[in-house]
């Protein structure tokens, strides 16, 4: 494959795991202050924005690829999938933030590592 075809694939993958955790994670809400301005009694609608607008799929779809023992890629978009349904289930459940990101870390290790990934 030549150099320009082998970045046209790479590009075409990107997006659409991009775009894949976008459409999962639509509904979802960066916070854009310290969460602790929630006992101050002065966080607004404007403090959120959603994140499958922000700059994150991208973000998270370029370091997904960047993994080396990523290849296949339908098996990458069911592990988005569960871990997209893991953030709205404990987004759900009231828990902090510290606690969201141990357990969508431990549940994404566990589904690499279902895929083959070596870690």
């Amino acid at each position: 494959m030549s150099d320009t075809k082998t970045v046209d694939v790479l590009a075409a993958r990107r997006e659409l795991l991009a775009e894949t955790i976008a459409s999962q994670l639509r509904g979802t809400w960066h916070c854009n202050r310290v969460w602790s301005a929630w006992n101050v009694g002065t966080m607004g609608r404007d403090d959120f924005s959603p994140v499958d607008e922000s700059d994150t799929p991208y973000d998270v779809a370029e370091a997904i690829l960047a993994l080396p023992e990523i290849s296949n890629l339908p098996e990458l978009l069911r592990i988005v999938a569960r871990l997209a349904a893991l953030v709205e289930g404990l987004q759900n459940s009231n828990s902090s933030a510290e606690e969201l990101a141990t357990r969508l870390a431990e549940d994404a290790v566990a589904a690499l590592r279902a895929c083959g990934g070596a870690l």
